[in-house]
């Protein structure tokens, strides 16, 4: 099985209430992406940690082969998903990694 988890901070000044609005609008736009066949789990998620190392937004989903991961990422609707979240200034962190399952 293949993890691939999306952090997201949005950039500029903007108090917890707007990020917290901005968060909910990524996860509007992104939480579609989980009905897609090639997806075996897929769920976002909304910080409410107070701590400055927090990030915004996350994306943890799995899938079950690499892949399905890519068929993922150059999907259409993935891919209508990234244009529609630009109108928000973020950095992005991405980890991939295998699960050995014993």
């Amino acid at each position: 099985m293949i993890k691939h988890i999306v952090f997201f901070r949005f950039k500029g000044e903007a108090d917890e209430a707007e990020r917290r609005y901005r968060a909910g609008e990524l996860a509007k736009i992104f939480a579609p992406l989980g009905e897609l066949a090639c997806v075996n789990e897929y769920h976002t998620g909304i910080n409410f940690s107070k701590s400055e190392d927090a990030w915004d937004f996350v994306i943890d989903s799995s899938f079950n082969t690499s892949e399905d991961l890519e068929a993922y990422r150059i999907s259409r609707e993935h891919q209508e998903a990234i244009a529609a979240a630009k109108k928000y200034s973020k950095e992005k962190s991405v980890i991939d990694y295998k699960i050995d399952k014993r």
